[in-house]
């Protein structure tokens, strides 16, 4: 097991002048920006007997998760991945769970590690488990620069990653399940943000000024590099007809995004949106 450190500086780092979008970051730029969440993410990095890049990101949008739900939804965009739990969110619109990101084969290790954690900590004084919980997780793909089929998360990670959550600034590149992703032909990872935007809320009849953090937490994976935007300078990569009928290869067909925002009015009661996109 590795801690990645970040050895790279953001774009706002190494160009502190630069213009990204309309509205200023939140003080650490990060999902954790948002009162009340939490991130966690371990890394699994080994070289025998398989190369091994993967690992697991866990989220807590508060706390006390279990017992303290949160307003919650998703949105799938052309999608075919996993992300369980989805249908009680739609049913219900609350989240009573961690939301776990990891890879595709991933996926039952970090569900049991979720009720692991739940059953040690609130079973009942016989032991026993006397509640419901659906554990929500999500994956993209990790496999072409790691040997998925080692099967290398367990479920104790995900219970350090409960345990263990804070809310310091989220790790980004190579941490948590952006490990061993690729995105757009190039390296891809973990990434963060946050912005602050301002509102307006009517009380006792009045216009009240307010503000929203909005918080941000991405894991991509695409495997075509047709086209890059990076604040407002477009550059093409290659070029790209699409009258071309050639057979794509399985590295050019697969591709997805696992986002994870959360909004929240500083002080108020969070809402929490699940975003699970798959391309190609």
């Amino acid at each position: 097991m590795t801690t990645p450190t970040n050895v790279r500086g953001r774009i706002r780092d190494i160009i502190p002048d630069i213009i990204i979008g309309r509205y200023p970051t939140g003080a650490l730029n990060s999902l954790t920006d948002v009162p009340g969440v939490l991130v966690h993410t371990e890394s699994l990095c080994r070289t025998t007997p398989t190369i091994v890049n993967t690992g697991v990101t866990t989220i807590l949008p508060r706390r006390e998760w279990f017992g303290d739900g949160c307003h919650a939804a998703f949105f799938k965009f052309n999608g075919a991945g996993e992300m369980t739990g989805s249908h009680w969110l739609e049913e219900t619109g609350i989240l009573n769970s961690p939301v776990v990101i990891t890879n595709s084969f991933a996926v039952g290790s970090c569900y049991s590690g979720i009720y692991e954690y739940a059953v040690e900590k609130y079973k009942d004084k016989d032991g026993m488990a006397d509640w419901f919980l659906c554990p929500v997780v999500g994956e993209t793909f990790d496999g072409f620069m790691s040997d998925i089929g080692a099967m290398a998360v367990k479920s104790d990670m995900v219970v350090r990653g409960i345990q263990k959550a804070s809310s310091d600034k989220v790790p980004e590149g190579n941490t948590g399940g952006g490990t061993g992703m690729c995105c757009q032909g190039y390296k891809g990872g973990t990434g963060s943000a946050s912005r602050v935007v301002k509102g307006v809320i009517k009380k006792d009849g009045q216009e009240e000024q307010v503000k929203y953090t909005v918080g941000a937490l991405v894991q991509a994976v695409s495997q075509k590099a047709y086209v890059a935007l990076i604040a407002e300078l477009r550059r093409q990569t290659r070029s790209y007809d699409r009258r071309r009928t050639h057979r794509k290869t399985d590295h050019e067909r697969r591709g997805c995004i696992c986002q994870q925002a959360d909004g929240n009015r500083q002080g108020a009661e969070q809402g929490w949106l699940n975003h699970h996109s798959h391309r190609y």
